[in-house]
């Protein structure tokens, strides 16, 4: 309660802070002067886009009698500078000149704008070379149809074309407040300014209409006074509000333009009823004795009178003395309710804050009105801003009353209470429990024929209609049978559309006859469970048949060299069995120890190409099951790393007497760096270029070309190598990457393993991405490294 308190206060506090700053903005009197300097051929330049305040530029002209002519204003010598941008002349009979000369900068429309829509009268001439061009003659005395743009305000079009100089000239009287906030825009920022105009006005009626509904509808249900009091409060002051808005004339009443003259001093009038009738049945003013019973009967009293003077006086007397007639209201009402206060009645206290509010915001307006404090946008609207702030407390304050009045009303002990409370909270919580559960929970109430269930629930299968169909869908008739003979079906696994899985556990509920009247159920989401389930077992798979695999490419790759070394084995020892048998029998001969001698080397020599060729398979081997994650990152050079990199390799072929006469095309695109591991880079592109020399032209090796293209993004590093050797057959692009798959080119020198290991340390080592390329001609592959 202290909390609420204290923002009740908060709110009251701002309020006041900004009525003083919206009082005191304008630190000199507004009035109109003699000219201190001539303004008479002051010319404002009008920028498209701009908004530009009229008024600090434009000159007035008293017309006590209003009998000058446009031609007779105009060469008046009787013209005076407005010191100020903000005019406020008080009630007075006389007319007022307005005169502005103003030059367009470029060809636009101009909209010309008073934000004032209480002017009786309001002539607009536009004179261009002494020569009148356009007039309008309109004001809130008029039709509303006589206003050449429908809005609220009085707002006036003109085109011009660059540098025309049109003077403004215009003629206001009203029995009101004199004021003229004159400023002009373009027809682009009229729309902008309208629609953010719109905005603020609609929140202000949203939240009165809010009010008024809702306390309607409160005063429907308890017959409560109070509520009827306060809806007529509302009610009164809204119609007070358009009036003096403009918003009245523009939507109820824009053909009775009589109603304008005294309407918003009759609403007002009649917000002082409604607010003692409130006042007197919210704090139960005559129930308080003599002295409330004075202080009501005091306020019904000046109700009357204003409402008379409304209605018989005119509109600028009806003005006066609203004013006078509210200041004895409020010190009534404001030292009653605070007397309350004072004495415990928690009521009193949201109506004396909701009080000073529309006080304060009435009374600035006001003063406003007869001329003592100048006219601004804050003043012009201040009494809105009390009007909604009263409201927002006063309905808080019935709220309370309705409160205090309920727990009177209900007249539990403090035990019940408490056990009531302690009730709804454990209900909250079953019922959170319930919604909020992580599970899908559901109960068929099969004498309702209705289904009830949480969030969960509607998440994983649909609406309410959705869970009969849903069983209907996923349960066979011998689950049905399982469930009235068993009581319960548990964990069942249900397979749905996008490759879902839930586990379904159903529990019938039976009465005192054995009947079945309820089945509950749960709902849970194991997809990721079983995807886990079949990953495991795909992974297993695929190891299983990697390990396959390997075992039968390492085989295959072994047999050949292996059965050249048993063969090789066993020639030798049948020929060295023989010489040694010759020998011992004195018939061996030269020609034949020579021939076996022979054929002894002949078989080393394929023994040891055979050897080498299996280390060659073991080394390949070793290089594709590397998983070292440690990389050694250096700065690598790409604009001499493929060349200088295609000479090594030449040279190591030099070395084996085999000439390499392959060509290198090389475009960097500006790729001149890449940080990567050097070693593990230059393995990759030297299997390549070995791919190229033993396949791509494996039978014409003394020529070809390499390309090689690069570029980059913010992110990776592109590589794309390309042969003109013989390309790929269908078989061979779909198994190029499978270990041990040697294609159709099978050369002894090859493994198997080139461009197993290549994909591997491209993807596995350097985090990168391999895809194969199809060009028309020979071979062509993408390599993809992260710059980091």
């Amino acid at each position: 309660m202290r909390s609420a308190r204290k923002i009740h206060y908060l709110i009251l506090l701002v309020f006041m802070l900004m009525s003083l700053v919206g009082v005191f903005a304008d630190n000199s009197a507004t009035s109109a002067t003699s000219a201190t300097s001539d303004k008479s051929t002051k010319v404002v330049d009008l920028a498209k886009t701009s908004l530009v305040l009229l008024l600090p530029y434009a000159q007035l002209l008293e017309d006590i009698e209003g009998q000058l002519s446009w031609q007779q204003a105009l060469n008046s010598n009787a013209w005076s500078d407005i010191t100020n941008k903000d005019l406020n002349l008080g009630i007075t009979q006389s007319s007022y000149w307005f005169k502005v000369h103003v030059k367009y900068s470029s060809d636009q429309t101009r909209m010309f704008q008073i934000h004032y829509p209480l002017l009786d009268y309001v002539d607009f001439y536009l004179i261009a070379q002494n020569q009148l061009i356009k007039h309008i003659a309109t004001g809130d005395a008029r039709a509303f149809n006589s206003r050449e743009v429908v809005d609220k305000d009085f707002v006036f079009k003109a085109d011009g074309k660059k540098d025309q100089v049109h003077t403004l000239l215009i003629r206001a009287n009203t029995q009101g407040t004199m004021s003229m906030p004159l400023s002009t825009v373009d027809i682009e920022y009229y729309a902008q300014e309208e629609a953010l105009g719109t905005l603020g006005f609609g929140l202000y009626f949203g939240i009165t209409f809010a009010m008024l509904l809702y306390n309607f509808m409160l005063y429907l249900y308890l017959k409560e006074q109070s509520y009827l009091y306060y809806c007529l409060f509302v009610a009164t002051t809204f119609i007070s509000a358009i009036s003096y808005t403009g918003h009245g004339f523009y939507w109820l009443w824009p053909n009775f333009s009589g109603l304008n003259s005294f309407m918003a001093t009759l609403t007002a009038s009649l917000t002082f009823l409604a607010v003692a009738l409130f006042f007197n049945s919210f704090l139960r003013v005559r129930t308080r004795g003599v002295l409330g019973r004075r202080v009501f009967y005091s306020l019904i009293s000046l109700s009357i009178l204003v409402i008379t003077c409304s209605l018989l006086l005119s509109y600028s007397s009806s003005l006066a003395v609203i004013f006078y007639v509210q200041i004895v209201f409020t010190v009534l009402v404001l030292s009653y309710s605070f007397y309350l206060w004072r004495q415990g009645i928690a009521e009193a206290r949201y109506f004396t804050l909701a009080w000073l509010a529309f006080i304060i915001g009435s009374f600035i307006n006001t003063a406003r009105v007869v001329g003592i404090l100048p006219t601004n946008d804050f003043t012009l609207y201040v009494s809105l801003y009390g009007i909604v702030i009263e409201m927002l407390m006063l309905s808080m304050g019935l709220a309370y009353r309705f409160e205090i009045m309920r727990e009177i009303q209900v007249g539990l002990s403090q035990e019940l209470r408490i056990a009531q409370q302690d009730a709804i909270a454990n209900l909250e919580k079953y019922r959170d429990l319930f919604q909020q559960s992580p599970v899908g929970l559901f109960r068929y109430d099969r004498v309702k024929n209705t289904f009830y269930h949480n969030l969960k629930t509607s998440a994983l299968i649909g609406e309410n209609w959705r869970v009969k169909e849903f069983l209907a869908e996923y349960l066979k008739f011998s689950d049905y049978k399982v469930l009235l003979k068993q009581g319960e079906i548990s964990d069942k696994t249900i397979n749905v559309p996008q490759d879902k899985y839930y586990s379904l556990s159903l529990l019938s509920v039976r009465d005192e006859s054995g009947r079945v009247v309820e089945i509950e159920g749960t709902l849970t989401d194991i997809s990721e469970q079983k995807h886990a389930e079949f990953s495991r077992i795909t992974n297993e798979l695929e190891k299983l048949n990697t390990l396959t695999q390997l075992v039968v490419g390492i085989s295959h790759q072994f047999n050949t060299p292996l059965g050249v070394l048993i063969t090789t084995e066993d020639l030798v020892k049948e020929s060295l069995a023989q010489a040694l048998a010759d020998l011992e029998g004195d018939s061996l001969k030269k020609e034949e120890l020579m021939q076996t001698l022979y054929m002894i080397s002949d078989a080393i020599n394929l023994s040891s190409d055979n050897t080498k060729v299996m280390s060659r398979i073991l080394k390949d081997l070793r290089y594709s099951i590397n998983t070292r994650t440690q990389l050694n990152v250096s700065s690598i050079d790409l604009n001499s790393f493929f060349s200088d990199l295609l000479g090594y390799y030449k040279a190591q072929l030099k070395e084996e007497d085999r000439d390499c006469l392959l060509t290198l095309d090389l475009t960097i695109n500006n790729v001149d760096h890449i940080n990567s591991d050097y070693d593990i880079l230059s393995d990759v592109f030297l299997r390549l270029y070995s791919n190229t020399f033993y396949h791509a032209h494996a039978d014409a090796r003394l020529q070809g070309k390499i390309t090689i293209k690069l570029w980059q993004d913010s992110d990776y590093v592109y590589i794309e190598y390309f042969d003109d050797g013989r390309g790929l057959d269908e078989d061979e692009k779909e198994n190029i990457f499978v270990p041990f798959f040697t294609g159709r080119s099978r050369q002894k020198e090859n493994s198997g393993l080139g461009m197993f290991i290549v994909h591997n340390q491209v993807v596995k080592i350097l985090q990168g991405r391999v895809e194969l390329l199809m060009p028309l001609i020979g071979f062509g592959i993408k390599i993809i490294l992260p710059k980091i």
